[in-house]
């Protein structure tokens, strides 16, 4: 009984010290809030409306809110890195033929300055080895906007051997208060315990988001890992920054920390963690002389569409827009959209389902499918997520829709966003349709130049079509059908990213001449131009009428067209409001009149 009574003391004594250990760590760090949080910084520091950047004296940085996102009045003036904007807690390591190192050691090259729109750092961190580090605010893809920070190191061989050399970056992430605010990682979802990915077992998430409430979250913020313009990362660890740094005290030294705790970090799946840490490597390569490699990542403001619902609240995350790199393909493609889904009925909701609404221009990645079930039941109160890789294939820019559709309970409802795909350069690019806008595959797309065939193209299952690598310059576009009577009509190229789609519609062979075919593109309106387009046999005297739903004329339209084709006017729609309208076209030619009215939905962003 002595012996156990013992053993239990000694174990409730390893228990107390063990906590009042771990809470001694997180006291302690926590209290330099009120240290590290001056009203205004003399460190280099870069800003705008939405975020600030701050550097210190050995390179490491501090992230932090100043307007935040403009619709969400929570995160202004809200820390982003701990320590903002005092920086310390977050740095990186450089491993150098297997010694690592803390960046902002060894030889100063360039003080922390600020150059340009950035904020720049350098050192020699060994003889013949330079890192440069390059902070600088960068358009979101997430939220369009300038507000997330572009993490960039370049590191070069000025030698003559041939050393391996990786990067490891640790980021000690905060949202305003809350220093252990969940990851929410694409296909995993809620990361509150540590956890890792390792290429090429595992796939690297494109992006995760972080946010503490999903209804109301005072900050949303989001890492951008892949797709970003650099090497993809060998490694990413969601842990706990105090494995992660190394630091046991020195608690806010901007020196001090273990050089080698990023490389060795070691999870363990069975512990949670409320001080959140990012990991991401890159493992060692050789450098030849002379040679240098860059890496960086991404790190800012999220974005996401919500939608209140019972049974579940929605949430759409995507990004803005995508880019073309300078091999001019896309990047990120395939890019990742997530579908977030908190249960708001107060009862737990099982047998659900979301499907992805596929729009022309866009498909599934390899392995993807649109509809997939919310398994296992989702208790009250939980949030769950689902994601699609989704790719672009060009043949449609401009602002496509994204929207997912859930179907819980006998109900459905939709959520959508939009996202901007530029136009590749030099190409033509398009679909081609029937007078009904059902997408034609039967189809042989010719482009001439100057008489001469120069490209032939049929379209994809959704109509889809696209033609790259010319020249700048006017191109005759000529669509042949077995079916549909062919179509002739002039395209220009050019070297920019906004040309527009060219919508080509195919008419079956008049058998009835007293018919009139007419249709409007593109339809949904969100922008200008709109063109309302028609055919007639011969020469003809047309009138074109939009109205309202009421029945209130808004514009008229007269011409007269030359011969037998296709014709149309352009309709603006700066002047009027989002809804629904009516277009009538009426045609007289052979002294008879025919008349034809369509719908058309204007949705201005």
């Amino acid at each position: 009984m002595r012996k156990y009574f013992l053993f239990v003391s000694l174990l409730i004594l390893v228990l107390f010290l063990f906590t009042m250990s771990g809470w001694a760590k997180i006291i302690t760090k926590k209290s330099m809030i009120s240290i590290t949080l001056p009203a205004e910084t003399t460190l280099p520091n870069i800003s705008n409306d939405y975020i600030q950047v701050v550097i210190g004296e050995t390179g490491r940085f501090t992230l932090g809110n100043i307007g935040g996102d403009p619709d969400n009045p929570n995160d202004d003036d809200k820390i982003l890195l701990f320590g903002h904007p005092g920086p310390w807690s977050s740095f990186t390591s450089i491993r150098i033929d297997g010694t690592d190192y803390i960046f902002g050691g060894g030889t100063e090259v360039v003080a922390p300055c600020q150059q340009g729109g950035s904020l720049v750092a350098s050192w020699k961190i060994v003889p013949q080895i330079v890192v440069t580090q390059t902070l600088t605010i960068i358009r979101s893809f997430s939220t369009g906007r300038d507000d997330n920070l572009q993490i960039a190191y370049e590191i070069k061989n000025e030698g003559s051997s041939f050393p391996q050399i990786g990067l490891s970056l640790m980021l000690d992430t905060m949202l305003g208060d809350n220093d252990g605010a969940p990851f929410r990682v694409l296909g995993f979802g809620e990361v509150t315990i540590e956890k890792e990915w390792v290429s090429p077992a595992d796939t690297i998430p494109q992006y995760f988001q972080v946010f503490d409430n999903f209804d109301d979250p005072t900050v949303l913020s989001m890492f951008s890992i892949t797709g970003v313009g650099f090497p993809a990362p060998d490694r990413l660890v969601l842990g706990d920054w105090y494995e992660a740094s190394g630091y046991t005290v020195d608690f806010g030294d901007p020196y001090a920390g273990d050089s080698s705790a990023p490389w060795n970090y070691t999870i363990d799946s069975s512990i949670p963690f409320d001080d959140g840490a990012v990991i991401i490597s890159w493992n060692p390569l050789s450098f030849s002389p002379g040679q240098s490699r860059t890496y960086g990542t991404g790190y800012g403001l999220g974005g996401m569409t919500y939608v209140a619902w019972d049974p579940f609240n929605l949430g759409l995350s995507a990004p803005e827009f995508i880019q073309i790199d300078g091999s001019n393909e896309y990047v990120p493609n395939p890019f990742t959209v997530v579908c977030y889904l908190k249960n708001s009925s107060g009862h737990e909701v099982a047998g659900a389902t979301v499907k992805f609404n596929l729009v022309p221009g866009l498909v599934f990645d390899t392995g993807e499918t649109a509809e997939k079930a919310i398994e296992p039941p989702v208790p009250a109160e939980e949030i769950v997520q689902e994601d699609w890789s989704i790719k672009a294939l060009g043949t449609m820019t401009g602002y496509l829709d994204l929207s997912v559709t859930c179907y819980a309970e006998g109900k459905n409802q939709t959520i959508t966003k939009s996202i901007y795909i530029p136009a590749l350069p030099n190409s033509i690019h398009g679909r081609v349709t029937n007078s009904d806008a059902q997408p034609l595959v039967s189809v042989t797309i010719n482009i001439f130049y100057n008489g001469a065939l120069v490209a032939s193209t049929t379209p994809f299952s959704d109509g889809t079509f696209l033609i790259e690598d010319l020249t700048p310059g006017t191109y005759q576009l000529v669509a042949t059908s077995d079916e549909y009577a062919n179509r002739t009509m002039p395209v220009n190229v050019g070297s920019g990213t906004d040309t527009e789609n060219i919508n080509v519609v195919l008419f079956r062979p008049f058998e009835d001449t007293e018919k009139l075919e007419a249709f409007c593109y593109p339809n949904p309106v969100r922008q200008n131009p709109v063109r309302i387009v028609f055919y007639t046999e011969e020469s003809a005297e047309v009138e074109v009428e939009i109205f309202t739903t009421a029945g209130k004329r808004v514009k008229t339209y007269n011409t007269t067209t030359n011969g037998s084709g296709h014709f149309g006017v352009d309709w603006n729609i700066n002047d009027v409001a989002n809804g629904v309208y009516f277009y009538r076209v009426t045609a007289t030619w052979g002294g008879k009149e025919r008349t034809v009215i369509k719908k058309i939905a204007v949705i201005k962003r």
